[in-house]
């Protein structure tokens, strides 16, 4: 029989380490983003505005499903009285991916099923609205989450669909280059003969030709360089703190692909991506812009492709968003999507019924608005509304 404990504490989460990888590895959820590396760098980082919300089944003492979860209150003044409950990883500016469950394999439905009753039951109290983002829409679990929710009166939406395109590797570079078209070809061979000539290339990789410290620091300078204020990727103190503690976690796994491309004596552009699960995750980058003409992204991508088929990887993974370099070199797409659902708390209703309220005023008041009130006192609220929304 599967029974179904819930863990509300950092103590209790960090109990739980000696299962967690193992459990992640014999699941079809298999994520990087969901190893203990990366959940509890994230709860040393971000862990101080949340609670832990973690369901594990076991069975016969043994854990056979775990519910990765958290709890957050909203940052907005009307929302900060709610509770959010999300996957560990959420919510923040490092936005993992492939987010769900992770149950033993071919128990998916028997455990899917005892983990969300916990959730719609004894944890009912915890929570208003749930916000599951990032799950690929292939997930083993997301029919029975969905069911079960939805049963109990607690019907997940889709709130965004997001592709995430990837490369399927063959045996060698030269059988992947012959499935690419002719243009694509000649193209790669021209950028990287331009870039030749500006200084004989070479590729570091960390630990074995460069120092982590010294990669992470090319990297975050790069990236800086290469996106200016337009950037997302360490731009935040805890972001820059985030991703330096799990890097040196993850290499110590040897799941941590972090290299260097000098152009003569300069270093020219970083990648930092994974390689986790039998593929290469893709992750970011940057690069000086004034190879941008040579496309030394495009030219360090081919050699992170190489080297992953040298390695044996099955796949290049170019994750969430949609690119006009990941269609180029990619040959399919996976889809991932967000989910939302409120719950049937007092709060939660009666935070839904002044929402609707908001609304409803909202809508007999704009046509008056739109008569009677000039147009530069519109603007100016406009202008006010996208600054507070940029400010949380």
């Amino acid at each position: 029989m599967v029974e179904v404990r819930c863990v509300e504490d950092t103590q209790g989460l960090r109990a739980l380490e000696p299962q967690w990888n193992a459990l992640l590895g014999r699941s079809d959820s298999d994520s990087v983003f969901m190893t203990w590396e990366w959940v509890w760098t994230f709860w040393e980082v971000y862990g101080a505005r949340y609670r832990p919300l973690v369901l594990v089944a076991s069975e016969a003492g043994r854990v056979v499903g775990i519910a990765p979860l958290m709890v957050g209150r909203g940052s907005g003044r009307l929302t900060r009285s709610l509770r959010y409950l999300m996957f560990i990883g959420q919510n923040e500016d490092v936005t993992p991916e492939y987010l769900d469950f992770f149950i033993e394999r071919g128990r998916e439905e028997e455990v899917a099923e005892a983990l969300c009753l916990a959730l719609v039951g004894e944890q009912r109290g915890a929570w208003d609205l749930v916000r599951l983002e990032r799950v690929l829409r292939s997930s083993p679990n997301l029919g029975t989450i969905c069911a079960v929710l939805q049963h109990h009166g607690v019907p997940l939406e889709r709130t965004a669909a997001i592709d995430c395109p990837y490369a399927t590797l063959p045996g060698s570079w030269e059988r992947y280059l012959a499935g690419r078209s002719k243009h694509f070809r000649k193209r790669v061979g021209y950028n990287l003969r331009r870039l030749e000539r500006e200084g004989p290339l070479a590729l570091l990789h960390v630990e074995t030709d460069v120092s982590l410290d010294e990669a992470y620091e090319e990297l975050v300078r790069l990236n800086r360089e290469r996106w200016g204020e337009a950037g997302e990727s360490f731009q935040s103190e805890r972001y820059v703190a985030f991703h330096r503690r799990a890097c040196e976690r993850l290499l110590r796994r040897g799941w941590l692909l972090m290299v260097l491309l000098k152009v003569g004596e300069r270093v020219g552009a970083a990648k930092y991506d994974y390689v986790y699960g039998g593929k290469v995750w893709g992750n970011q980058g940057g690069w000086l812009r004034e190879y941008e003409k040579h496309e030394i992204g495009n030219v360090l991508l081919g050699m992170l492709i190489e080297h992953g088929i040298e390695q044996g990887c099955k796949e290049y993974d170019f994750l969430g968003g949609e690119a006009d370099y990941k269609r180029r070199w990619g040959d399919g797409a996976r889809v991932m999507d967000d989910y939302a659902a409120w719950n049937t708390t007092a709060r939660a209703r009666a935070f839904r019924a002044g929402q609707r309220g908001r609304d409803w005023l909202a809508s007999r008041a704009a046509p008056w608005v739109r008569v009677h009130v000039p147009e530069r006192w519109l603007e100016r609220v406009d202008r006010a509304r996208r600054l507070l929304g940029r400010n949380g």
